[in-house]
């Protein structure tokens, strides 16, 4: 195995540079500065070493030139692995004192292996590396100069960092102070305890900043919603989740409610570990109250268009009554169909309110036609045949939320083309209206009508088995049927018709 002395005073790069020379099997020790690396020679021998050149007690070159000086170590390569700061005239030292690389930082982890592995090799060839036997003075003159130069470039960084950090700070403080009075930023530890509060809560809560520096649960409203934001940031504060997004409900300080939508994130220390969050709050107040003014409109205008179907369907039967209910109960088996074949419940209750008014279209139809007690001549069942065509004609131009007039034009189409009033054929045929066809089936032929009695559950079932598949569609005749002989609900509903 590879043995390699590694010297540099920044403790996570010792860690990183540690891992790639491991990764090419190399045995690896190492130190923060030049007198450490110098105490760890004298009980291991490295094949090479490794060293940051500006280090504090005494930097790379001192601690190269000391290696060289010393005769059981002086044939053990020296590589300088440092940053850009560092110039040719640094370089120019290194080789004065004896080192046989100079690496800047960063580099690729592959090259950087591969140039440590060469010069090893072209150590092991020329089995030497002396130091150079220059004056004491004139490498102490030298060093002073590299060493000032190196100082003098690192302050300038500094300077630099230090410049940029004021100017984000200076960024960030009139992003503060330029904030909608919506928008609140804080930052909070891990105990929950608000370490800073951005002004704008003067606004939106009422509080002074003072005021805040609190527990951040001293302001939830006690909900479910806020359950769940406590959960979620204290997930986020024990495993340091990127990024959370919740809803809370907050106390303003005259105790009225304020909602806000917040987005935090985990603050961390030096070493990862998760100290707090940072986050922003967007007071959503306005918007919710508009959202619940707008569903609980919705909810009334809908509630209006249900009364309004119902009206409907009481005045189509007001004016025949030897149908009275009839509406109702093809409802009733249609909405049970399609709870069975698993349909949403906005969609069944389209169906529900289809179905109570699917023979709007006879007010269109004499009344002593639709009454008559004997068999219909042919021209009177040509006027009962246009009904669906006047429920679908007077319902079209209203704008409802399910395919309404569609299922009343369709509930008389069948499968094979020999429905009424437009020949359509099962493709052409929607769902709702397929469904509307068994039902309207089923609950005429077990009811009364004014030219007979009512011929029972049974017959009705024979009708649309001996027709499944030409007339009616078969998954809806087989859950049908089968309801018909399960669901007490239906039977009963139906048997009180004989």
């Amino acid at each position: 195995m590879k043995k390699v002395l590694l010297l540099d005073d920044n403790e996570d790069a010792v860690v990183l540079q540690t891992a790639i020379l491991e990764s090419d099997d190399f045995y690896v020790v190492s130190a923060m500065n030049g007198i450490e690396g110098l105490e760890k020679l004298q009980t291991f021998y490295p094949d090479i070493i490794v060293s940051d050149v500006l280090m504090p007690e005494m930097d790379g070159f001192q601690f190269c030139r000391a290696v060289k000086n010393d005769e059981s170590l002086k044939n053990i390569p020296v590589v300088f692995y440092s940053a850009q700061y560092t110039d040719r005239e640094d370089k120019a030292l290194a080789e004065e004192v004896g080192a046989v690389g100079f690496i800047y930082k960063p580099i690729e982890m592959d090259e950087f292996l591969a140039i440590i592995n060469r010069i090893l090799e072209q150590a092991k060839e020329r089995n030497r590396l002396s130091s150079s036997e220059k004056p004491f003075v004139e490498f102490e003159q030298k060093h002073y100069e590299a060493q000032a130069k190196m100082l003098d470039k690192k302050l300038h960084e500094l300077e630099e960092q230090h410049a940029k950090l004021k100017e984000s700070e200076e960024n960030y403080r009139r992003l503060i102070e330029g904030l909608s009075s919506d928008y609140i930023i804080f930052r909070h530890d891990k105990e929950r305890r608000f370490t800073y509060v951005s002004p704008t809560v003067t606004v939106s809560l009422g509080y002074e900043v003072a005021e805040c520096l609190r527990s951040y649960d001293d302001f939830l409203t006690p909900n479910p919603i806020n359950e769940e934001a406590k959960r979620l940031t204290a997930l986020a504060l024990s495993v340091g989740e990127t990024q959370i997004s919740y809803e809370a409900e907050v106390y303003a300080k005259d105790g009225s409610p304020r909602f806000f939508l917040v987005s935090e994130h985990p603050l961390t220390d030096q070493e990862g570990n998760v100290i707090g969050m940072e986050g922003i709050a967007h007071d959503i107040t306005e918007q919710k109250r508009l959202a619940q003014a707008e569903k609980a409109t919705r909810e009334q205008l809908h509630q209006s268009l249900i009364d309004m179907i119902r009206a409907v369907a009481l005045t189509i039967e007001k004016r025949d009554p030897y149908t009275a209910g009839h509406q109702q109960r093809v409802s009733e088996i249609a909405v049970r169909i399609a709870e069975e074949m698993g349909w949403d419940n906005d969609r069944i209750e389209g169906l529900k309110l289809g179905a109570l008014i699917h023979d709007i279209g006879k007010i269109a139809v004499p009344i002593e036609i639709l009454s008559k007690p004997g068999k219909l001549m042919e021209a009177e069942f040509a006027l009962i045949k246009i009904h669906p065509q006047s429920g679908y004609d007077i319902l079209k131009e209203i704008q409802f939320p399910w395919p309404i007039a569609e299922m009343i034009a369709q509930h008389h189409e069948r499968l094979d083309g020999s429905g009424y009033p437009k020949g359509l054929k099962n493709g052409e045929i929607i769902p709702e209206a397929k469904i509307l066809a068994v039902s309207d089936v089923v609950e005429a032929i077990s009811s009364h009508r004014p030219y007979r009695q009512a011929l029972g559950i049974e017959i009705a079932i024979n009708e649309i088995e001996a027709h499944k598949g030409r007339y009616y569609d078969p998954q809806i005749v087989d859950l049908c049927i089968r309801l018909l002989h399960e669901d007490d609900r239906l039977i009963n509903l139906l048997k009180n018709r004989l």
